[in-house]
Parts: structure tokens; C-alpha cells; sequence
């Protein structure tokens, strides 16, 4: 069995054995590991290395991660939270966020009873928008909860489903193509019932309106 030493110094002992100790003299203290590298085991001059027990303990420094949840220059989680880069609110928002919610809803179905703009916001960055539009008709953006309208790059997606169709090419159309579409770039929708054949020969087409549905995100 290999003999491990502890070492009391400033400068770093050359015993490169598996194990090794190395008080320094700053009071930090390292142990070699298998691949002879230093491993940081706390300060050998603090109760339990200067580290938390398992039934807990004071913070002197910073906890710091990916996402800054208590970030270096507010050691003492007296700031506010984020996570990803945004601000995580305390507890009393899930209440708060509820009654916004239940109040959003309840302007939305007031809207669109009397024909207003039919937006609904879900917090400050997202947005839906919900209606009809006819064939050649653009769909329009939504507003965010400050009445600040979207703008075609903060679109996440839109759903557009035909309503109605219109023609009256008669009993001969054997064969008919039905288009309900929008152009990413324009909002612009497509509706509408091709004729491809029948009819005694007529190629035509009739528009017609559709339901959309498009959320926007900032």
C-alpha cells in the first residue's frame, strides 16, 4: 500500500502520488487525484472544510450559474431572480397573473361580441390574434398587453382553415381544387375553389372567406 503524505507549505509539493494532501498556507486546501491534478477540497482552517453541512448553513459567497440566479454582485439574493436572461417574480405573481388572464378573456369575448379588434394578450411578449379574412385579404397582427401592435418578424405562427366558398358553376364540375393558404411574407390569404374541369370544359374560380388564427412573441 502506497504511503500518502500531507504536505504544510506555500509552494506546491512535488509529490505527485494519488492522495497526496497539500495544506497551503492561505489555508485552502487540494488533494492529488489519479491523474495527478490538484482537486480543491475547501479550507482546511474552517469547521467541515468551510463547507455546508447536510443540515444546512450560512452563504459567505455568491452562488452563480448559467442562468444567474444569484448573481456575483448580489451575493445575498436581495435582487431579483432570472432565468434565462428574464426576471422570475415572486410568489405573488401566479395570483396576479390569473386575475390579468381572467380579465384579458373577459375584454377579448367583449371585443369580439361587438366586433372590436380581436387580440388577446397572455402576459407582456405574447400575443393572439383571431378572425376572418376573404380570399386576397390580409390577416392582422395582433396587440400586445401595452396596445403595442406585432410586427411581421415577431410572428410564431399562424393556422388558417377556409369558412365558406362561394360558386355556382353548376352540376357539370366534376373536378374542383380547394386552396386555403397564407404567404409568410404578407399575412395575405389565399381561399378559394378552383374549377379544374367540367362545366363543358370552363377553368374558374370562385373566392371564399377563412377563420385564422396567429400568435405573435417579442
Amino acid at each position: 500500500m502506497a504511503e500518502v503524505k500531507t504536505y504544510y507549505q506555500a509552494d506546491e509539493p512535488s509529490d505527485v502520488a494519488p492522495g497526496a494532501m497539500w495544506l497551503r498556507s492561505d489555508g485552502t486546501k487540494a488533494q492529488r487525484g489519479l491523474s495527478s491534478e490538484w482537486i480543491e477540497k475547501g479550507s482546511w482552517t474552517e469547521v467541515n472544510d468551510g463547507m455546508l453541512p447536510v443540515v444546512g448553513g450560512s452563504m459567505l459567497g455568491p452562488v452563480s450559474g448559467n442562468h444567474g440566479h444569484a448573481p456575483i454582485d448580489d451575493p445575498a439574493f436581495t435582487g431579483v431572480m432570472t432565468l434565462n436572461g428574464e426576471e422570475i417574480p415572486d410568489k405573488p405573481w401566479v395570483t396576479a397573473a390569473i386575475e390579468a388572464l381572467q380579465e384579458t378573456l373577459q375584454n377579448f369575448i367583449t371585443q369580439s361580441l361587438t366586433g372590436g379588434d380581436n387580440s388577446i394578450s397572455v402576459g407582456n411578449n405574447l400575443a393572439i390574434g383571431i378572425g376572418e379574412v376573404a380570399d386576397q385579404g390580409a390577416i392582422t397582427l395582433p396587440k400586445f398587453a401595452d396596445d403595442t401592435r406585432a410586427v411581421l418578424g415577431e410572428v410564431w405562427g399562424v393556422l388558417v382553415s377556409p369558412k365558406e366558398y362561394h360558386h355556382g358553376i353548376g352540376s357539370e364540375a366534376t373536378i374542383m381544387a380547394h386552396e386555403c393558404y397564407h404567404d409568410p411574407m404578407t399575412l395575405i390569404v389565399t381561399c378559394r375553389t378552383r374549377i379544374l374541369s367540367g362545366g363543358g370544359g370552363a377553368v374558374s374560380a370562385a373566392a371564399g372567406t377563412a377563420n385564422y388564427l396567429i400568435i405573435c412573441k417579442r
